[in-house]
C-alpha cells in the first residue's frame, strides 16, 4: 500500500508520485485551445504514463476522469469524496496490498455514495484490464437502470485516448472489445465485460434475472443485498464463480433490513470480533477487537450516518445566540445526549436527525435506526420481544463506552503447565497479549471472593464460542471475561489460570455437552473449588451431590429471571460492551408448540454465550453460593431481590459444612 506524501492529494503516494507529477506538468503547460507545445513523442510518453497510473491507482482515475450525477441534478467530476468513500477505498486497498482477494461487506446508512464508488471500482477493474468479467447485482429493476446510467456516464467521461473500444453497450451488458471482428487480430480489444443483473426471481424483464452460476467473475458488487429475493440461492452461485486470487474484488453492501435474514447472518459472520470502541481523541470508531473471532475472509466496514458531512441542518435560531443554543442542548433526549457524549454529534447533526426522523421515518425511531444507524447493533431492528429492559441496557452501554475511554481492559492469556508445580499446585502465569482471549477489567483484590460462570463449546472453527465471566461476589461487578472458540481441554487450562488469578474463585461450569470434559480437566489439575448441586439418584431415589451446573428448563428459567431482575434494578456492574450487545439482541420467540424461549435475534450466526456464562455465575456462584439444590421451594427475598434456594445446604457435605440431621454424611 502506498505511503501518502504530505502536501499531495490524499490518494497520491510514493508509488504514484512520479507519474502524477508528470501529468500535472503536462496539464499546466497545455494551451487554452487544447493544443500542447510538447512534442508528439513527449505527449505519447505522458499518455502511456497516465494510462499506467490509471491502472495502478483507481482513485486517480476516478478523481481525474470520471463524472457522476449529483443529488441536486446535473453532473460533476468525481473529485469530492466523502469520508465514507475514503474509508471504504482505504479498507479495500489495504486488503489488496496484503496479496489477498479483496472481500468487503458494508453496512451503511442511506445515500453515502457507496454504490457510486463500488461501480467506479468495478469499472476500473474491467475497462483497464484484459479478459476481465465483472458482475453488478441490483435488488430491483429500477436500480439496474440507475447503474447502467452510471456506467454510461463513466465511459463517456473518459478521454478518447484511454477510452476502450466497445462491442456491446446496453442495459444488461457492456463488452469492451473491437466491434469489427475481422480487425481483432491486428487491433484486439480488451475482451472484458461488465454484466448487470437483478437478484429478483420472476417479474423482471431480463432473462438473466436471478441467475449467475455459469461465469467466472473478477469483480462483483452486490447492491442492497439485504433486499434480495432468495439471496442464499443467488449468492451461492455467484460466489462460487469468483476465484480466490489477489486481483478479484467483491463488495457486498446494504442498509439493514431486519434480523435473521441472509444479509444479517452474512454481516454477523464477518463482523465477529469487531465493535464500536472509543477513540482517544473522542468519538467512536469501528475497529477489530478480537482477530480470532471470525473465520470469514470478508472485512466488515460500518458507515454511520454521523460520518456523512451532508447530514446536518441549520439550527432554528441565529448561530451566535448562545442562550438559544444552551436551551437547545438542555432539550436533548436520552439518545441525543448519548450521541453527543459518546459519538461527538454536533447540534447541527442532532437537528438533522430530528427533521429526518419526523419527515422521512414517520417519527419512528426504530425506522431511523435501520435507515441511519450510528452502530451496527442499532441498524438491525428486531421483530421479537426484547428479554431485557432496553432502557437499562442503554445505560449499561453508555457506562461501558465511558469506562473504555478512561480505563480500557487488559488483554492476555494464561500459561498453565500441568507438569510444573508451585507449592503442590499446578503452575500458572498471566501473560499480556493484545490478541489474547481474556479481558481483565479489574484486577483481583486480596481477600475478595470471586465466582466464574463457564459456558463451553467444542472449539470448532465455525461453531459456537466458549465464555467465562468473572463476578465480584460482594459488589456484583463483572471484573473479567474470557471468550473464544476454545475446545474443552483448552478452556479447562484457561479457567484454571483465571480462577487461580482471582483468589481461587468458585468455578460454576455448565456440564452439558462439552462441559463435562472441561470439568474433568479442571479436576485433573487439582482444582476443587467447584459448584455442586443436588440430584436424585435414579436407583435409590435419594439426593446425591454432583459437580457442575445443569442447564434444565427450570434452572434456565431461574437464570433468566435473576438476570432480568439484576439488569432492571442495576444490581450488576457490567464492563464488557460485547456482553451488553448480546443482551440487546436477546429476544423472546414463540415456537411452533406455542412455548416461548429466549434466543439471539440474529439467526444461526448469532450467539448468547456471554449471557449464559454471566447468568450461571450470578445464580450458581453469587446467589446460591456454589451450592445448588433440587427444588426451589418457598423462598425469602435477599437484599438483592433474588430468592435463594432452601435446599442448597444439602450440598454442604464435602465443603466443611454441617452434617444433614437426617441423611447424615452418606446421602
Amino acid at each position: 500500500m502506498e505511503v501518502v506524501l504530505p502536501g499531495l492529494p490524499w490518494y497520491i503516494g510514493t508509488n504514484s508520485y512520479k507519474r502524477w507529477k508528470l501529468w500535472e506538468e503536462f496539464r499546466a503547460e497545455a494551451n487554452p485551445d487544447g493544443t500542447h507545445p510538447w512534442s508528439a513523442d513527449d505527449q505519447r510518453r505522458v499518455l502511456e504514463s497516465v494510462y499506467t497510473l490509471c491502472k495502478d491507482n483507481p482513485a486517480f482515475l476516478l478523481h481525474e476522469f470520471m463524472q457522476i450525477r449529483t443529488k441536486a441534478g446535473g453532473r460533476r467530476k468525481f473529485n469530492q469524496w466523502t469520508p465514507a468513500q475514503k474509508k471504504l477505498y482505504t479498507a479495500a486497498l489495504k486488503q489488496y496490498a496484503t496479496g489477498k482477494p479483496v472481500r468487503i461487506v458494508i453496512l451503511k446508512a442511506r445515500q453515502m455514495g457507496i454504490s457510486t464508488l463500488s461501480e467506479g471500482m468495478l469499472f476500473w477493474r474491467t475497462a483497464f484490464f484484459r479478459d476481465a468479467t465483472s458482475l453488478i447485482v441490483a435488488h430491483e429493476e429500477e436500480a439496474v437502470n440507475n447503474i447502467y446510467g452510471m456506467f454510461r456516464l463513466y465511459y463517456e467521461a473518459l478521454p478518447d485516448s484511454i477510452r476502450p473500444m466497445t462491442e456491446k453497450f446496453n442495459q444488461g451488458e457492456i463488452v469492451f472489445d473491437n466491434p469489427k471482428i475481422n480487425d481483432r487480430k491486428a487491433n484486439p480489444g480488451l475482451g472484458s465485460r461488465l454484466v448487470v443483473k437483478t437478484a429478483a426471481l420472476g417479474g423482471s424483464s431480463k432473462k438473466s434475472s436471478g441467475k449467475g452460476r455459469s461465469a467466472t467473475y473478477h469483480g462483483v458488487h452486490a447492491s442492497e443485498a439485504a433486499f434480495w429475493a432468495e439471496p442464499e440461492r443467488f449468492w451461492g452461485g455467484v460466489s462460487q464463480g469468483v476465484p480466490d486470487v489477489n486481483h478479484s474484488w467483491v463488495f457486498v453492501e446494504s442498509t439493514a433490513n431486519g434480523v435473521g435474514n441472509w444479509f444479517h447472518d452474512f454481516w454477523r459472520r464477518s463482523a465477529a470480533g469487531w465493535d464500536m470502541v472509543p477513540r482517544p481523541e473522542g468519538g467512536m470508531e469501528w475497529k477489530q477487537t478480537d482477530p480470532h473471532a471470525s473465520h470469514s475472509g470478508y472485512v466488515p466496514v460500518f458507515l454511520s450516518w454521523l460520518e456523512h458531512p451532508e447530514y446536518v441542518k441549520d439550527l432554528p435560531f441565529a448561530s451566535d445566540d448562545k442562550a438559544a443554543l444552551g436551551r437547545f442542548k438542555r432539550g436533548y433526549d436520552k439518545e441525543e445526549k448519548s450521541l453527543t457524549d459518546n459519538f461527538g454529534a454536533t447540534p447541527n447533526q442532532i437537528q438533522w436527525r430530528r427533521e429526518t426522523m419526523a419527515d422521512k421515518c414517520d417519527g419512528d425511531v426504530h425506522m431511523f435506526h435501520q435507515e441511519y444507524p450510528s452502530t451496527p447493533t442499532e441498524a438491525f431492528v428486531s421483530s421479537g420481544r426484547k428479554v431485557f429492559d432496553m432502557g437499562s441496557l442503554a445505560n449499561y452501554e453508555d457506562q461501558c463506552i465511558g469506562r473504555a475511554k478512561v480505563k480500557p481492559p487488559t488483554r492476555g492469556d494464561y500459561d498453565v503447565d500441568p507438569n510444573s508445580f508451585v507449592n503442590d499446585d499446578v503452575a500458572w502465569a498471566w501473560r499480556r497479549d493484545e490478541d489474547g482471549p481474556v479481558s481483565l477489567y479489574e484486577n483481583p483484590i486480596p481477600g475478595r471472593q470471586y465466582v466464574i460462570g463457564v459456558d463451553l463449546c467444542y472449539g470448532k472453527p465455525a461453531g459456537d464460542f466458549a465464555c467465562a465471566q468473572v463476578i465480584d461476589k460482594q459488589s456484583w461487578e463483572q471484573v473479567a471475561i474470557a471468550h473464544g472458540r476454545l475446545d474443552p481441554d483448552q478452556m479447562g487450562l484457561l479457567i484454571y489460570g483465571l480462577a487461580r488469578h482471582y483468589n481461587d474463585a468458585l468455578l460454576v461450569i455448565e456440564v452439558d455437552g462439552p462441559g463435562i470434559h472441561t470439568l474433568t480437566k479442571v479436576q485433573d489439575l487439582g482444582y476443587w473449588d467447584l459448584y455442586q448441586r443436588m440430584s436424585f439418584d435414579g436407583v435409590s431415589k435419594k439426593p446425591q451431590p454432583v459437580w457442575g451446573w445443569k442447564m434444565s428448563s427450570k434452572s434456565r428459567a431461574q437464570m433468566v429471571a435473576a438476570l432480568k431482575s439484576a439488569i432492571r434494578k442495576n444490581d450488576l456492574v457490567i464492563n464488557d460492551l460485547a456482553t451488553v450487545r448480546e443482551m440487546q439482541e436477546w429476544v423472546l420467540v414463540t415456537g411452533a408448540t406455542g412455548r416461548a424461549k429466549e434466543q439471539p435475534s440474529g439467526g444461526p450466526h448469532s450467539y448468547d454465550d456471554r449471557i449464559t456464562s454471566l447468568g450461571i455465575a450470578l445464580v450458581g456462584g453469587v446467589i446460591e453460593g456454589g451450592l445448588g439444590g433440587i427444588v426451589a421451594s418457598k423462598t425469602v427475598d435477599n437484599e438483592k431481590g433474588v430468592a435463594p434456594n432452601d435446599f442448597a445446604f444439602l450440598a454442604e457435605i464435602g465443603r466443611g459444612g454441617d452434617v444433614h440431621p437426617t441423611l447424615g454424611e452418606n446421602y
